[in-house]
């Protein structure tokens, strides 16, 4: 029978009203004849079929979360709209169930999250426990640099329940629209943004089911761009690396005991002294300190000079740092060497035209230092550069800025730099006349070239650090070459060098000769002079060369060479 137009306007009120009617009764049921229980609005009776619920993803369920909770304007219903859901409709999103199809389980929303109806094993998070909570103090960072947040956790009702994680970062702060961090997935995150402001979370669920989603509070990162200066002469020299030894005992950052006997304790460490030496010419003028510290390292720091400074004046710093970077879970813990805090000191002065600075990078880390063992179970920290090497160059990736400068035994100052050419004899080049015990193994002296705290290894334990560096609880790959080293004798090349350790690497910075002051060697071969001398006419020196042969010492050199100089702590 076919039903025109006009029939069907005068049917359709007649239709409703008869739903309307039946809607009246207030109970119904469907599959049967039966009279609904009194408890009951909708009955369904059936002995061959089901209830079928609609079926979400977690993707499409969280899509109605962040609808339901205010986060997103976007109306899964309605992806057209464009306005916030009201109080009164998230009141009555309240007892709406779904069948999620990636967890196999019905779920119904509680205003909140959303509730799994089919496992027990489940537990509920403790409310209040998930850490951290409330508002979180800014992290502040430098540009390039690495930071750390977390670690977070939460705490469920009952049994022991997996956490997963997923971290999210936002250029608002606020959840909506934040971007996945794609294998961020533990309880803390590491990153390195360029200047600017950025907010994190970390997404927390029962990784057993993916249930009961928590949310930290938002992280507010304050990536700051490092000061803008021109680089002037003159050295700043100190301790740059503290080792809190707290964590990480493995996997590069060396064993618990090897690191127990140079690690920081904070809480105790008296004020760390740094030296400006003022360069040997020009107009040096008003020195005073300023200090880039993004990750809050440093309480005070006091020094400088106002007026006319001489030629080689060395004027102080004093920094005082904080007591509680050695707190477990503090602002350093399980930081690696990667992942170091950094605290830039620069001494600034006035040239007669302009200011200029000179940096000084110093590392705080849950790692070791730089450094080797010297003996059986015996870990010393040497200086992380050959002096008059780019102090804030990374020293174990081989670069012409970790040459340094050249000395011959016994002597304060450098002979040559890594600028002076092979082929052109160093000014002030020694011929003869060498002192004996300008330097000492048993002592620093004052000639030692080395800065306050360090001084020129004996050859006993440069000989140590070739017996030792293999020894596997603390080595990665013994003796093994950086990527891409050619040994190649070139005076332009400086991509060979020699790891000891994964915490000393000592590059091949080549030689200027005895018998005539002129250079060679670069990229072939290494030589780092000892502080030992048998006689007036011999001494001590580690060299290194490519892998056939090896590094060893001798102590059968003579002290006019041109030598690389690494300093070992006192």
């Amino acid at each position: 029978m076919t039903i025109t137009r006009n029939r069907l306007k005068r049917l359709l009120p007649a239709v409703l009203l008869l739903f309307s009617v039946h809607c009246l009764q207030a109970q119904v049921t469907i599959g049967s004849n039966q009279t609904p229980h009194d408890f009951s609005v909708l009955e369904l009776t059936s002995d061959s079929k089901g209830l079928r619920l609609p079926q979400l993803t977690t993707a499409q369920r969280n899509a109605w979360s962040e609808y339901f909770l205010g986060n997103t304007v976007t109306n899964p219903a309605d992806p057209s709209g464009g306005s916030l859901i009201t109080p009164d409709q998230q009141e009555k999103a309240r007892g709406l169930v779904i069948y999620n199809i990636d967890t196999d389980c019905m779920e119904c929303w509680n205003t909140q999250k959303w509730i799994l109806l089919c496992d027990q094993t489940c537990a509920e998070p403790i409310p209040g426990t998930v850490i951290p909570s409330g508002d979180q103090p800014p992290v502040p960072a430098a540009a390039g640099a690495i930071f750390k947040l977390g670690p977070v956790s939460v705490d469920y009702t009952s049994g022991s329940p997996q956490t997963a994680y997923q971290w999210y970062r936002n250029n608002t702060k606020d959840y909506a629209a934040a971007t996945e961090l794609t294998g961020e997935t533990s309880n803390t995150l590491t990153d390195s943004q360029t200047a600017g402001t950025y907010y994190y979370f970390c997404e927390m669920t029962n990784a057993d089911c993916t249930s009961n989603l928590v949310r930290t509070s938002i992280y507010t990162v304050t990536v700051t761009a490092p000061l803008s200066i021109p680089l002037g002469p003159g050295t700043l020299s100190g301790k740059t690396c503290f080792d809190i030894n707290k964590s990480n005992w493995e996997d590069g950052c060396g064993t618990q005991a090897s690191r127990t006997s140079l690690a920081v304790d904070f809480a105790t460490l008296p004020p760390v002294i740094y030296t400006f030496t003022a360069p040997n010419s020009g107009t040096i003028n008003d020195l005073h300190f300023q200090i880039e510290d993004p990750v809050g390292c440093v309480a005070s720091y006091s020094g400088g000079k106002s007026g006319a400074i001489i030629h080689n004046e060395k004027i102080e710093l004093t920094v005082n740092y904080a007591t509680d970077l050695s707190d477990v879970f503090g602002r350093i813990y399980e930081r690696t060497r990667d992942e170091a805090a950094h605290v830039t000191i620069y001494a600034i002065y006035h040239d007669g035209a302009k200011e200029v600075g000179v940096p000084l990078l110093v590392k705080i880390q849950d790692c070791v230092c730089c450094g080797a063992y010297v003996a059986a179970g015996v870990w010393k920290e040497f200086m992380c550069h050959n002096m008059g090497a780019d102090q804030n160059s990374d020293p174990f990736t081989p670069a012409k800025g970790l040459n340094g400068d050249y000395y011959q035994w016994g002597q304060k100052d450098p002979i040559a730099t890594v600028e002076t050419p092979f082929s052109a004899i160093p000014t002030g080049w020694i011929y003869s006349g060498i002192v004996y015990g300008l330097w000492s193994e048993d002592s620093k002296t004052e000639n030692d070239p080395c800065p306050e705290g360090y001084r020129v290894p004996t050859l006993t334990e440069w000989a140590g650090v070739i017996e030792e560096d293999i020894d596997n609880s603390l080595r990665l790959n013994p003796r093994t070459d950086p990527p891409g080293a050619s040994w190649n004798e070139d005076e332009t090349n400086f991509s060979s060098g020699r790891f000891f350790g994964p915490g000393l690497y000592l590059p091949a910075a080549g030689h200027f000769a005895d018998w005539g002051g002129l250079g060679g060697l670069r990229n072939k071969a290494g030589f780092y002079w000892s502080s030992h001398r048998i006689n007036t006419a011999r001494t001590g020196r580690l060299s290194i060369y490519e892998n056939e042969e090896g590094p060893s010492t001798d102590d059968n050199v003579t002290p006019y060479y041109g030598y690389s100089v690494r300093c070992i702590a006192k």
